[in-house]
């Protein structure tokens, strides 16, 4: 054996079963002495890399710092029978083939009639599942099992040293090898001893430094494999868990019909987040619901209702409300410093319960089941309360997902770690338990010349539950058995549950519930569930689905540029596209209702790119729902209706002054102004260049003298990363601090402007700080260094679609974009004139607007300060054909009035006016559905 330095386990390590996971790689080959020469090969280099592979499980008693029970992994010694059992054993099945490869569709599979297929049961297995205790304890073990047709490689894996992905990393890790022998190439592999053994240590010491206190104990209870060495009870269990007559089952589901069912599910997301969010109130803690599910959390849910059913009519009382099931997390990714190549353990466990909220509210099913929509479902025999339960289960499943994070992960190391007996700590697993091993490679890998890839994945382990609930056995079906799964996708993969972490494609209306739940008042009545308006809205998401489906490809690009939804791509792609982003709309997920004052409205902060000419517009918003009623309850009707928009600032700032010494550019606050602008009381002073009032502000194109650097009042400023990333914070620092915004609305640059055929430098550079910008905003939001940031939504904007939705006489993109620049510049500043003018209490009146702003003329418009109106009023001046110049009583010009450029100034406005009115009639869209669910029901 190998010789390496002895390490400890980690502390999470300590709390597995100590057993031992076999599985089974079967390779098709006529040449058998060839593809064990290369399989020895491949092992022989692994362990030479690895070579903690062949070590052994011991007590550590090293140093008196060790705690009770706690393991480490030495080298083997040739006097404790640890050389006895060879790292490769081979064994030889006459008559014997391959198991059968189980294919989608069909589970007959033709085998000759005078072989006998591998039963894959202990005689295949390189060491049984439970080792008495007194008996060396091997990392891992392997055996070739050579039969008629092929070779089947048994692994045996330590579940106190890995855990499903680890030894799926230890798969590819072999084929990686045996390709490397085989081409006698070097071989680089992501880890080696040192590594594992510096990971474990730093997985164990985690939780060290600040966490949050979160009380753990009840996740984990006391060891039931063994209590100890010289207990005689033991060998009963062991025996109990190598029962010969344990029942294994392979199942095969339909992914499109898990597809349908996953759709059905998130339909039902809004009416579940209210339910939970009524249950956590009153708590401190924050919940984070989800607003998509995985067919993974809709499979383990289905697993879940079908099992507890069937104990259910075995006998078993499944009244209690504590009844759970239990899957493991795989959280490699979500704890910092942990890499995906670890191999040992990183599972934690989430427990989901089979209680259903709904029936906590009487009536509240019997009000449901009407309105919601079984046809996807058709032949399933899923009914009403049936699609809830399920549910129910996969909402509590991707809630549990979420809730682990790096602080939690932390908490929850240092409470393993501070154990103070490792022998006696075991996961307390649920009624039933549910892992995944979706996201092996197996059946992808390729293990080289003479080996090949891997045929087909045998998993045939199962552990037997007696009257040991914790064992995760089906006990009430008649013999104690596990479930084992195969999912017949594009390539065969056995399973024993399902992947949790495997992304899915977000589901749609899954926003819908703060907008239609109302909440008038505290009292008890008022904090009851309106079962029969948010029914209906989950109904509607079905109705809308199908009203899509009758649309022509035309009509369904008419609705798209309509609401400002990407038009390009498939009929298909197109109509799921619509029905996603309609039900996203803010004015469906923003809730009036609920929250301090300062969440009562939307802020929404538009920002026009640029480097010398960056302008922004911020709105406070309050909609039509919010703001015209006052009643306890809203029909779905008025949805998306215009509400009241306020011009709050509206500004163009300099860039490249941002940098400057804030003392220079403070100005001095008027004691008796309440309408100053607080942005102004942020920035340098000589950043903003709205008015032309010195000649270092007058205003020129981007894309002019960018090669050279730009002449401030300091001197040149350069373009580099360092200034335009300080630039970054600084400015959205100041814009975050002054408006607190709830949305903010970014420009998108585009490599070629005005359909011209060179890529302008001014063009890239600005592309470089948008994205500083949003690597900025990214950054705050993820460290929270801004007060509201887990709620503050950053979004893209097209230009061309902006244009594309008011340049109503030509729907071809081609022709827009030959649209002379000059002239898509004056269309822009001619409808934020027109509306200006329109909301004016000394203008025409909005019947004599021109039609061009006929879209935002149902908006109530308003400006909010006196700085801002000078602003509007410098506008109309130059719009209406103004100079802008006024005389002083000496007879001298005054210029601190005049706008110079007017082009930025009205695209950020005109483009977070536009995506108000793309909200509001998505919002429309659901309103006008819900509303004819309201008729029909």
């Amino acid at each position: 054996m190998a010789d390496f330095t002895p390490f400890s386990l980690s502390s999470l390590d300590h709390t597995l079963l100590s057993v031992y996971i076999p599985q089974n790689l079967c390779f098709r080959t006529a040449d058998h002495e060839q593809c064990l020469s290369r399989l020895q090969a491949g092992i022989n280099l692994l362990m030479a890399r690895l070579p903690f592979l062949t070590g052994e499980i011991v007590p550590r008693t090293d140093h008196d710092g060790a705690k009770p029970g706690e393991l480490r992994i030495q080298p083997g010694k040739s006097s404790d029978g640890m050389m006895a059992i060879p790292m490769l054993t081979i064994k030889h099945f006459a008559g014997v083939i391959l198991p059968p490869v189980l294919v989608r569709g069909s589970d007959a599979v033709k085998t000759d009639d005078r072989a006998t297929v591998a039963s894959l049961d202990s005689q295949f297995f390189p060491l049984p599942p439970i080792l008495p205790p007194e008996q060396p304890r091997p990392v891992m073990r392997m055996q070739a099992n050579v039969v008629a047709d092929g070779v089947i490689l048994s692994m045996a894996f330590s579940h106190s040293v890995f855990d499903g992905t680890g030894t799926g990393r230890v798969h590819e890790l072999l084929a990686e090898c045996c390709r490397a022998a085989a081409t006698e190439r070097p071989v680089f592999l992501p880890t080696d001893g040192k590594e594992e053994a510096a990971l474990r240590n730093r997985l164990t010491t985690a939780g060290e430094g600040g966490h949050p206190k979160i009380d753990h104990s009840g996740e984990i209870g006391q060891s039931y494999a063994y209590e100890s060495k010289e207990s005689e009870a033991n060998t009963e269990d062991s025996k109990q868990l190598l029962a010969a007559d344990l029942l294994m089952r392979a199942f095969i589901f339909s992914p499109e019909r898990l597809e349908r069912l996953r759709k059905a599910c998130s339909v039902l997301l809004p009416l579940l987040t209210h339910l939970y969010n009524q249950k956590v109130e009153d708590s401190t803690t924050r919940t984070k619901w989800p607003t998509f599910l995985s067919s993974n959390d809709v499979l383990t849910a289905v697993l879940g209702v079908c099992v507890e059913r069937t104990r259910g009519k075995g006998g078993v009382d499944v009244s209690s409300p504590t009844r759970n099931l239990t899957f493991a997390v795989n959280f490699r990714r979500r704890l910092a410093g942990l890499p995906d190549h670890y191999l040992g353990n990183a599972v934690m466990p989430s427990r989901v319960y089979f209680r259903l909220p709904v029936d906590e509210q009487p009536g509240l099913l019997d009000s449901l089941e009407n309105s919601i929509d079984l046809h996807p479902l058709q032949g399933s025999g899923i009914d009403a309360r049936g699609l809830l339960e399920i549910a129910n289960l996969a909402f509590q499943s991707r809630a549990g997902i979420l809730a682990i994070d790096d602080a939690f992960l932390r908490s929850w190391m240092a409470f393993l770690t501070g154990q103070p007996d490792y022998g006696s700590m075991n996961l307390r697993y649920g009624v039933m338990v549910v892992t995944s091993w979706r996201d092996l490679m197996i059946n992808s890998l390729d293990f080289g010349p003479g080996l090949g890839e891997v045929e087909n994945f045998e998993f045939n382990f199962g552990v037997a539950d007696g009257t040991r609930e914790q064992a995760g056995v089906l006990e009430e079906i008649r013999r104690p058995r596990l479930m084992f799964i195969e999912l017949g996708l594009e390539s065969p993969t056995h399973f024993n549950s399902i992947r949790t972490s495997i992304p899915s494609p977000q589901t749609s209306f899954h926003q819908l519930t703060k907008s239609h739940i109302q909440e008038p008042n505290k009292s008890e009545d008022s904090m009851r569930f309106t079962s029969s308006t948010l029914s209906k809205v989950a109904a509607a998401t079905a109705t809308l689905d199908q009203y899509l489906t009758t649309l022509k490809a035309t009509q369904l690009k008419a609705l798209a540029r309509a609401t400002g939804i990407p038009s390009s791509g498939r009929k298909d792609v197109l109509r799921k596209r619509i029905g996603e982003d309609v039900s996203m709309s803010v004015f469906l997920r923003h809730d009036p209702q609920h929250g301090d004052a300062g969440k009562k409205e939307l802020s929404v902060l538009s920002i026009d790119m640029g480097i010398q000419n960056l302008a922004v517009a911020h709105l406070v918003v309050r909609d039509g729902l919010s703001a015209s009623s006052s009643s306890s309850s809203s029909s779905s009707s008025s949805l998306g209706q215009p509400g009241s928009v306020m011009l709050n600032a509206w500004h163009r700032i300099g860039v490249q002054e941002l940098t400057r010494r804030h003392q220079q550019g403070k100005i001095s606050k008027d004691p008796e102004s309440e309408e100053e602008e607080p942005l102004q009381f942020i920035l340098p002073a000589a950043a903003f260049r709205t008015f032309s009032t010195t000649q270092t502000q007058k205003s020129t194109d981007e894309k002019s003298n960018i090669p050279k650097g730009i002449e401030t009042v300091e001197g040149k400023i350069n373009f580099d990363p360092e200034s335009l990333s300080l630039s970054a914070f600084i400015l959205l620092s100041a814009l975050l601090k002054a408006y607190k915004p709830t949305h903010i609305l970014i420009e998108r640059q585009r490599f070629r402007s005005g359909g011209q055929r060179a890529v302008l430098e001014w063009s890239l550079r600005v592309g470089v700080f948008e994205g500083m910008v949003h690597a900025v905003l990214r950054t705050m939001r993820e460290i929270e260094c801004y007060a509201d940031a887990d709620g503050l939504q950053v979004y893209g904007i097209s230009p061309a679609r902006v244009m594309q939705f008011w340049d109503n006489d030509n729907d071809s993109r081609d022709e827009t974009v030959q649209k002379n620049a000059k002239s898509v510049k004056k269309l822009k500043m001619d409808i934020i004139g027109e509306l200006l003018m329109s909301s004016s209490s000394t203008s025409r009146s909005k019947q004599e607007a021109d039609s061009r702003i006929s879209a935002l003329s149902s908006w109530g418009f308003d400006v909010n300060t006196a700085t801002t109106q000078k602003v509007v009023d410098a506008y109309l001046a130059r719009w209406n054909g103004s100079n802008g110049k006024k005389r002083t009583k000496d007879g001298s010009d005054k210029n601190q009035d005049r706008i110079e450029k007017m082009d930025d100034l009205a695209d950020c406005l005109l483009q977070g006016l536009t995506w108000l009115e793309w909200q509001a009639r998505r919002a429309r869209v659901i309103g006008d559905f819900t509303s004819s669910i309201s008729r029909r029901v």
